[in-house]
């Protein structure tokens, strides 16, 4: 199935929106998780001493420390927080990003099962933990909630791909703004008939009582 600009969000148009309306591939002209960065202004800002220490042999110095997770383990992301926690007091931007998709059936360390544990109740704790240093940080706390020539057009490069994820965290458009599904850059428009899983945001993705009942069960299951 091929996708279309009709299927662009025109009733609130983004920064990026025109960018997206004709796609040819991986480095056309959609923006990247780098250029978000730079239209905000934000180049040579997002950095931690911290790191240049410890890793100035592998990283570029200045710029990234990291801290081993397991996020389909309980204890390692408990482990995690604890030590980003001793090492800093200020936490501006958490991206939990990490998953798996249509693996073989298995269980995670607690006993959950795999997709569950990696793609959500890791990251589930992870957040309930640093929560009150991730609020104290921020006074606005933004939420973002095949093959074939045709099919091809709709790739996007490592760096265009991590642009929407960038544009939720640090987006100067979306600061105090919650509760939203971003795609290509800009609010998702409710999914087309006929295309569920391909593009948009589902109405199920938007169901305060079954929220509700996921966080409280959530809470339950990682120990909170």
């Amino acid at each position: 199935m091929a996708f279309t600009a009709a299927h662009q969000n025109k009733a609130n148009p983004g920064p990026y929106t025109s960018a997206h309306l004709n796609q040819n591939g991986p480095g056309d002209a959609r923006p990247t998780g780098f250029q978000i960065v730079e239209d905000n202004g934000l180049v040579g800002k997002l950095t931690d001493k911290k790191g240049e220490v410890a890793l100035k042999d592998i990283l570029e110095p200045d710029r990234v420390e990291l801290i081993q997770i397991d996020v389909g383990f309980l204890d390692s992301v408990r482990t995690a927080a604890k030590t980003f926690l001793s090492k800093s007091s200020t936490l501006n931007v958490l991206i939990n990003n990490a998953a798996i998709m249509a693996c073989p059936e298995a269980k995670s360390v607690d006993g959950f099962e795999s997709q569950l544990a990696i793609n959500f109740l890791g990251h589930f704790l992870l957040f309930k933990l640093l929560e009150p240093t991730l609020l104290k940080s921020s006074t606005h706390l933004k939420k973002a909630w095949s093959s074939g020539e045709a099919v091809q057009r709709f790739w996007k490069s490592t760096a265009q791909g991590a642009a929407t994820t960038m544009v939720a965290a640090i987006g100067k458009e979306w600061e105090g703004k919650g509760g939203v599904y971003l795609e290509d850059c800009q609010e998702a428009i409710p999914t087309p008939p006929g295309c569920e899983g391909s593009i948009g945001a589902a109405a199920h993705a938007f169901d305060p009582e079954k929220e509700t009942k996921l966080w409280d069960m959530a809470t339950k299951m990682v120990g909170l």
